[in-house]
């Protein structure tokens, strides 16, 4: 009987192209390896496969690539601890927030700078101080504790409200697991949770992320979101 595998809960797959890209969100780190050397790997993980395969059913996966991979923590053979090779279930934006223009802008109060500030702060403490697997797994269980019901215009008004405040603070460019965890708390004080969505593209390798809710990008443009394949979904 084959030895079954299951991956870690903290790795993240996605397959581009010839490419499959892990995410090791313990360690803060991306991995690539080529489709043809992954898919025997994939198909002992669980049954699970990184798509379609030309390769033959019983090409047994490298021996020496699983034991670096159980000892990287990247895979376990104890199901408690692992998950299967699913792709995270989210299609990528169809509309963006920072492309709807509208004639007229929502004011923004004193209390809207106040919690800015609160949430900038919070964003620099935990990355400074809390690892990145801490901070996404919190991210998922405030989202799940308050549901997915949102006001798109309300949404909206504050995404737009964070955007013209950021400049007082930092910019944008190279920043967005900053901004987005940023915009996360701001939006999270009005009881509004986004999903916060991790992609990656393979050539040249980039990995970046944003926030969108249902088909709409809040804090990023679509050209540049539909270059990303998603990894992981927070």
């Amino acid at each position: 009987m084959q030895q079954q595998y299951f991956l870690a809960k903290h790795a993240f797959v996605c397959s581009i192209g010839t490419d499959v890209i892990v995410l090791d969100l313990r360690q803060d780190r991306y991995l690539s390896f080529e489709r043809v050397f992954w898919e025997p790997i994939a198909r002992a993980i669980d049954g699970r496969s990184t798509g379609e395969s030309k390769l033959p059913a019983d090409d047994a996966p490298d021996e020496t690539a699983l034991a670096q991979l159980l000892e990287s923590g990247l895979l376990t053979e104890d199901s408690s601890q692992g998950k299967d090779a699913t792709p995270p279930a989210i299609e990528l934006p169809s509309a963006s927030m920072m492309e709807d223009f509208r004639a007229q802008r929502p004011a923004i109060r004193p209390g809207h700078v106040i919690v800015f500030l609160r949430s900038i702060v919070t964003a620099w403490l935990r990355l400074r101080w809390r690892p990145l697997e801490k901070i996404v797994g919190d991210v998922g269980r405030e989202r799940q504790r308050h549901g997915e019901v949102v006001d798109l215009a309300q949404l909206r008004d504050l995404t737009e409200i964070f955007r013209r405040l950021r400049p007082m603070a930092f910019t944008a460019h190279d920043h967005c697991l900053f901004e987005s965890l940023a915009l996360i708390h701001f939006l999270a004080r009005y009881r509004i949770h986004p999903h916060w969505v991790f992609g990656v593209q393979a050539s040249p390798f980039i990995a970046h992320c944003w926030l969108q809710q249902g088909e709409i990008a809040c804090n990023d443009i679509l050209d540049r979101i539909r270059r990303c394949t998603p990894i992981m979904l927070a």
